[in-house]
């Protein structure tokens, strides 16, 4: 389509604009597509070794934290081999906890994911660091 120069600027801002909205929208359809909600370590190390980043309860100890850092290193390397191509080899890592919150933790007295004894405070998102 042919632009005319009286309505260049407006066309440029329009069309940058569309992109932008473009860009945003693919990314947040795949952040949401590769963000798994999960309960279990053993829900949580199969979505982490599928590239997926997991929302899960968690207490919110230090010492949990290092744990589960541990085990999904350990279990990671126990269960994926090379030959699966995807070179997975980093522990996984709390990101953030979303202002967004699933569910209320509270009422349901749902246990940490990790398996520590405690009850989750909230939903915490892991990942892994590549």
């Amino acid at each position: 389509e042919k632009i005319t120069w009286d309505v260049l600027t407006t066309e440029c801002q329009r069309l940058l604009h569309d992109i932008h909205d473009n860009m945003y929208n693919e990314a947040l359809a795949a952040k949401e597509e590769h963000t798994k909600q999960c309960t279990t370590f053993s829900e949580f190390i199969g979505h982490l070794n599928k590239g997926n980043n997991c929302l899960v309860p968690f207490c919110g100890g230090a010492d949990c934290e290092k744990n589960v850092k541990k085990r999904s290193k350990e279990e990671t390397a126990a269960s994926v081999g090379d030959e699966e191509g995807f070179g997975l080899s980093g522990a996984a890592k709390s990101l953030c906890v979303p202002l967004d919150q699933p569910s209320d933790l509270g009422e349901n007295k749902t246990p940490c994911f990790a398996e520590c004894g405690a009850d989750g405070i909230s939903w915490c998102l892991y990942g892994r660091s590549y």
